[in-house]
């Protein structure tokens, strides 16, 4: 990435790395509803693994652990991912395997049938 797309690029690392030191957890630990929707679409569609796009605090990550499905978090903030690495064991609940940001070695493993989650905040 060059010029301005590296410049929004980090700017927005800088954005949710500051808004998530600032906002532990803020947006609770319930479960989202389009991630309990996502859920039953990929197990109907026979999907195992997930990758979560801006998984945050890692709130449907974790549900999607919990699921049964192998999850593959990413998000532009270290401070969330590590928020969510300490969400997975207060809920004795495997991590999912996380990284800062999409990238190829982010997506799920050849051979397997698998879905990618994203939702705006607001």
């Amino acid at each position: 990435m060059t010029g301005d797309g590296q410049d929004l690029a980090q700017a927005q690392r800088a954005h949710w790395q500051n808004t998530y030191s600032a906002h532990p957890n803020m947006y609770g630990e319930e479960v989202s509803t389009p991630a309990v929707y996502a859920a039953a679409a990929f197990r109907a569609a026979g999907a195992r693994d997930v990758i979560e796009l801006g998984a945050g605090h890692g709130r449907d990550a974790l549900y999607f652990t919990r699921e049964g499905f192998t999850v593959q978090a990413t998000d532009f903030s270290a401070t969330a991912l590590e928020q969510l690495r300490r969400g997975a064991l207060a809920q004795n609940t495997a991590a999912p395997w996380a990284c800062g940001e999409p990238s190829p070695r982010c997506f799920r493993r050849p051979g397997t049938k698998g879905a990618g989650f994203t939702k705006p905040e607001m």
